[in-house]
């Protein structure tokens, strides 16, 4: 996404996608950001490039009820572009590699029994996401909070978006 274009996410998303693909991510939105709070696990016997360079450790934080919000694939265009958006702000904000969520899973080395096992520290469902990090404790809470407060302020945009829409079709 354009430099200039990155405070609001849903205008640029509208430049680009149709009504469809923006209300599949808005569908997962609707209902809020709640998100559990940072944990570790270790994942000795990880073929994962990524966790191996951090010493077989991610930090991860569930986002109840966003499943799909990072799903990727032709079949998703909409969510594979917000999640392509949402990365590069994080990648562009605090100048690491940004993060990667169970949505995407199994890849990156990382094992469908990893997946479980990342799922199970937070009795986590299909529906809900976890956002995975593979950092110094530090970096993982600050990546987490930004990512936090970027799905806060696309849902914020999303409800503007969606509100006026409405408000302007009963008039």
């Amino acid at each position: 996404m354009p430099a200039n274009k990155t405070r609001n996410v849903v205008d640029y998303l509208q430049t680009i996608l149709d009504k469809q693909d923006l209300q599949s991510i808005y569908s997962i939105l609707h209902n809020g950001v709640q998100s559990s709070e940072l944990r570790k696990l270790n994942l000795p016997h990880t073929n994962s490039r990524i966790l191996i360079e951090n010493k077989h450790i991610i930090y991860c934080t569930c986002y109840y009820k966003l499943g799909g919000l990072f799903k990727k694939g032709e079949n998703h265009k909409g969510t594979t572009l917000f999640g392509r958006i949402i990365c590069d702000q994080i990648k562009e904000t605090r100048q690491n590699r940004g993060f990667f969520t169970t949505d995407e899973l199994p890849s990156y080395g990382i094992s469908e029994l990893e997946k479980k096992s990342i799922l199970a520290i937070f009795d986590a469902r299909e529906r809900d996401l976890v956002a995975c990090f593979a950092y110094n404790e530090v970096e993982a809470n600050m990546t987490n909070l930004l990512l936090e407060e970027l799905l806060n302020t696309t849902t914020a945009q999303f409800n503007q978006l969606y509100n006026s829409e409405l408000n302007s079709s009963s008039t």
